[in-house]
């Protein structure tokens, strides 16, 4: 099952990427922003906008739903992130603007149940992909930080605002992350980051993906491939996604507004369904 989420708490499912259901839509006025899968639920997340508390959906089969679960704390939690591994849920989140810069880190091992083990000032943590034994969180501001257990985090040294990274994958060797223009760099264990390289203004990579034998970076104009996260080929794509994920053998993509997309090499991209609002993401289900 392959579930997509996004604007006015949006959610459709597919079994195929090609066909979808009707939407389900909630009456609050901020969006769906990420999505997990883990312990036999998907689990997605809204932050709350200036109040900054957290609301959670869950559902073991993408159909039925939860009443949204409140997810609050003093400094609020706002999020914006979430990944599951080592058999939790772990969610991102925090004030990313202004002057009061901070992170929150949230766990929980069903999705219904939150307790906060990590509150702290600096740039806000927002994405994260879990392999290797390790969760590896990117933010504003190039940060990137590391844990094994979701709760002690250790933050790469040495990260520069101009690498900060929009997506990011963790592969069998190691992690790429990629962002602005086309910017890729590898790591093998989250903390030291080398091997970048860039490509064409405005190819920005708001997905990386590992694929199951190579890296696959998606970027307006440009998607980028690789075995390793070091040696690159470029190909210029059409009709491009937002965001997009790999399901079933095949990359399912989101763009503005509503529109799912499919691709068999992540080069060309076709429509497939336009949903009523926009799709932020797609979340699918272990095979």
């Amino acid at each position: 099952m392959l579930v997509g989420y996004g604007y006015e708490g949006i959610r459709v499912f597919s079994e195929d990427g090609e066909h979808w259901s009707e939407a389900v839509t909630w009456d609050k006025s901020f969006p769906l922003c990420a999505g997990a899968y883990g312990n036999g639920r998907f689990v997605t997340i809204a932050g709350s906008g200036y109040r900054g508390f957290g609301l959670v959906l869950t559902s073991e089969d993408g159909r039925e739903w939860s009443e949204p679960i409140k997810v609050d704390d003093e400094p609020p939690p706002k999020p914006y992130g979430i990944q599951f591994g080592n058999d939790k849920f772990v969610m991102f989140g925090g004030s990313a603007g202004g002057p009061r810069k901070t992170t929150a880190v949230t766990n929980s091992a069903d999705g219904q149940k939150w307790t906060k083990v990590k509150e702290h000032k600096g740039g806000t943590l927002m994405n994260a992909c879990y392999g290797n034994d390790r969760f590896v969180a990117v933010g504003v501001l190039g940060r990137v930080a590391v844990s094994k257990d979701g709760g002690d985090w250790e933050d790469a040294p040495d990260r520069r605002p101009v690498d900060t990274f929009i997506g990011i994958a963790a592969g069998p060797d190691g992690f790429v992350g990629g962002g602005l223009h086309g910017m890729r760099m590898f790591s093998r264990d989250g903390l030291q980051w080398g091997d970048r390289q860039v490509g064409e203004e405005g190819e920005h990579l708001n997905s990386v993906l590992w694929v199951g034998d190579r890296f696959v970076g998606v970027g307006l104009g440009a998607t980028y491939f690789s075995p390793d996260g070091r040696n690159w080929e470029r190909r210029e794509n059409t009709n491009a996604p937002l965001r997009c994920t790999h399901y079933n053998g095949r990359f399912i993509g989101t763009a503005w507004r509503g529109r799912i997309l499919v691709s068999d090499d992540a080069i060309t991209w076709r429509e497939v369904h336009r949903a009523p609002h926009h799709v932020e993401g797609f979340v699918a289900a272990e095979a």
